[in-house]
């Protein structure tokens, strides 16, 4: 003899079965529909690549389209602050414009260096959109070893 398991008849859930149907139909499309727009596919700006030698911090950022008067780069501790602003370009009052797909607007973005760097003597320069800053370390800083006497 084999046991089937009895279920009671819910009418509550037979009647909210078909708007449980189309809340997870409505969750399904705008899952599909925003995919795209992801907070992971969206990089950060400018893209940063950052690299040491034994006596240099090097520090490249893309700012394509961004002149150098509108970037300030600043250091704090060994906390790099490059902050910019790209500016929107003059159009004529008889062009029309269709589409559009520039950004405009300001921009910041911080990173922490892997040394203790020499603020003073940074070199910072801006090529074909690309910002390279030469961070020198500070003479000193390195690993060092350190005696331990005995009492």
């Amino acid at each position: 003899m084999s046991l089937i398991p009895w279920k009671k008849s819910n009418t509550a859930v037979s009647r909210t079965a078909p708007v449980a149907g189309l809340s997870s139909e409505m969750n399904r499309l705008f899952n599909q529909f925003f995919d795209d727009f992801r907070l992971e596919n969206f990089a950060p700006f400018p893209a940063l690549s950052v690299s040491e030698t034994a006596k240099t911090v090097l520090v490249t950022a893309e700012v394509p389209g961004i002149a150098a008067a509108d970037l300030d780069v600043s250091i704090d501790g060994n906390l790099l602050t490059i902050r910019g602003q790209k500016r929107e370009e003059k159009r004529s009052d008889s062009e029309t414009c269709y589409h559009l797909e520039r950004s405009f607007g300001s921009f910041m973005r911080r990173v922490e260096l892997p040394a203790s760097v020499d603020a003073g003597h940074i070199e910072a320069t801006l090529d074909k959109g690309v910002l390279t800053l030469v961070l020198p370390k500070n003479a000193g800083e390195g690993a060092r070893s350190i005696a331990v006497q005995t009492k």
